[in-house]
């Protein structure tokens, strides 16, 4: 409910606070077809990490800054998601498939460590 609050209040405010997102699946599902439904999140993070970063080089210092903090930014929600706990996405991927969480959650640490680096944040 804090978290329901907190969008609605940021529909209203010109900062925008919080995005929620949820998939919630009815009725019986393989945990391969849970699997994949739950790596799509993860993959267009990374996929939007990378897109930043190549347009990241060829901008002027504060162009590159702000695209920087979008790979990085998208890196870090990646990994999070792949943390296999609870709710999480890296449970119902690593549930389906250790390897590919694996390459995943590699990758997306990877981008993180890359980003927040190029960034002076480790």
């Amino acid at each position: 409910m804090f978290g329901a609050l907190i969008t609605l209040l940021s529909v209203v405010s010109p900062i925008k606070l919080i995005s929620p997102g949820a998939v919630l699946i009815m009725g019986p599902m393989s945990k391969k077809t849970s699997g994949k439904i739950a790596l799509a999140g993860p993959l267009t993070n990374l996929i939007l990490s990378i897109l930043f970063l190549m347009f990241a080089y060829p901008l002027n210092p504060f162009s590159k800054i702000v695209t920087m903090l979008g790979a990085a930014f998208n890196a870090w929600i990646a990994l999070f998601n792949l943390i296999p706990l609870g709710m999480l996405d890296g449970s119902k991927v690593s549930g389906w498939n250790k390897k590919v969480w694996g390459i995943v959650f590699i990758t997306s640490l990877a981008l993180t460590i890359f980003t927040f680096s190029e960034l002076g944040l480790f």
